[in-house]
């Protein structure tokens, strides 16, 4: 499972012995976790969504990524508010995440 995810079998058992990854092992857990749901189908969770946009704002200085969330969370608000359907639960709960 490391190779498949890109770490080493000790990276991979120090992370989950509870280590905190460093930045380049989480990115490669992230993206390992977004294929691995994209592969199962089904509906999109809040935390594969976390994971998705963790991955997408990954390039922003880290003091801007939280803004940026919140500017998405509300532009899809829009979008599903003015497409006339529910809102998605991925989107509640990361909407709710962030009012609180």
């Amino acid at each position: 499972m490391a190779a498949e995810i890109g770490l080493t079998a000790r990276g991979l058992q120090k992370f989950l012995n509870g280590s905190e990854p460093q930045a380049g092992t989480q990115q490669k857990l992230e993206r390992w976790y977004l294929r691995a749901r994209i592969e199962a189908g089904g509906e999109t969770d809040a935390d594969t969504a976390r994971a998705a946009l963790a991955v997408l704002m990954h390039d922003l200085p880290p003091g801007k990524r939280d803004a940026a969330l919140v500017r998405m969370v509300q532009h899809w608000e829009a979008e599903y508010d003015a497409a006339g359907v529910p809102r998605p639960g991925w989107l509640i709960a990361i909407s709710d995440q962030h009012d609180a």
